[in-house]
């Protein structure tokens, strides 16, 4: 029996999901955004790994945010999601559009381009 990392939600995504580690924004207002990391993604949404340093009581369930997710190194991916799960510091959303999956669960196998972890 494996154990689940606490961020892992039950499974309920029509899509399967792959692993990704990519620093991410949820923008509440245009000053106000929750930052972290995209652990894994599918092809119509993503979890994200809320920071600590980030506000935790600014976002809702069933709204709708915009998204910066960076993947490379000058590279940003911006998308439209809402917000599905919200437990701990884990953020579920599903995004309106098809997210590039390939892309973004390259990221979980090559180390940061900016040299940090």
């Amino acid at each position: 029996m494996s154990t689940r990392r606490s961020y892992e939600m039950a499974e309920q995504r029509r899509e399967p999901r792959f692993a990704c580690s990519v620093p991410a924004r949820v923008w509440v207002t245009q000053g106000l955004s929750v930052f972290g990391r995209a652990v894994d993604v599918s092809l119509h949404g993503m979890c994200i790994l809320r920071s600590n340093l980030a506000p935790s009581d600014v976002i809702s369930l069933g709204q709708e945010y915009r998204l910066d997710v960076t993947p490379a190194l000058g590279a940003e991916l911006h998308c439209v999601g809402v917000i599905r799960h919200l437990h701990d510091d884990a953020i579920g959303l599903e995004t309106r559009g098809e997210l590039p999956v390939k892309w973004l669960a390259a990221s979980a196998t090559r180390p940061s381009e900016s040299g940090q972890t």
